[in-house]
C-alpha cells in the first residue's frame, strides 16, 4: 500500500459523509482548508463532482488521533479505537465495501 492509498476511505459510506461547508462550520475553519485537509489528511473524497467529507474522520483530525485516522482510512470500523467515533458521530451501522459499492455505484478500489 502506497502513502496516497493510505489516504482514501475504505470503505466510502456515503452515510458518513457531510458537506465541505458543514464541515468547516464543525471545524471552525474555511471550506479551502478542509478542502486541503482532504487532500492531505484523506478526511473525504470525490464524489460525482463535489468533496464529501466523512463525520468520522474529522473529529479524528481535530482532536490529533492519527492513529485512529489511519485505522479509519484503511477500513477498520470496529477496533475500539474507531468505534468510538463512529458512537460520537451517532454513525451505528457502517456499510461494508461490497454492499457500499453495489448499493451506491461508489468505487471503493481506491481509483477515482
Amino acid at each position: 500500500m502506497t502513502d496516497d492509498d493510505d489516504r482514501v476511505l475504505r470503505p466510502y459510506d456515503p452515510a458518513e459523509a457531510i458537506s465541505v461547508a458543514k464541515a468547516a462550520k464543525i471545524a471552525g475553519r474555511s471550506k479551502r482548508t478542509i478542502l486541503e485537509w482532504v487532500a492531505k489528511h484523506g478526511i473525504g473524497r470525490k464524489v460525482v463532482g463535489r468533496v464529501e467529507v466523512s463525520a468520522v474522520a474529522l473529529p479524528m483530525l481535530l482532536d490529533g488521533d492519527m492513529a485512529a485516522l489511519r485505522a479509519y482510512r484503511r477500513g477498520d470500523r470496529s477496533s475500539e479505537r474507531v468505534a468510538r467515533y463512529l458512537a460520537r458521530t451517532d454513525i451505528k451501522n457502517p456499510q461494508n465495501a461490497q454492499n457500499t459499492q453495489s448499493r451506491y455505484g461508489v468505487v471503493v478500489s481506491g481509483e477515482e
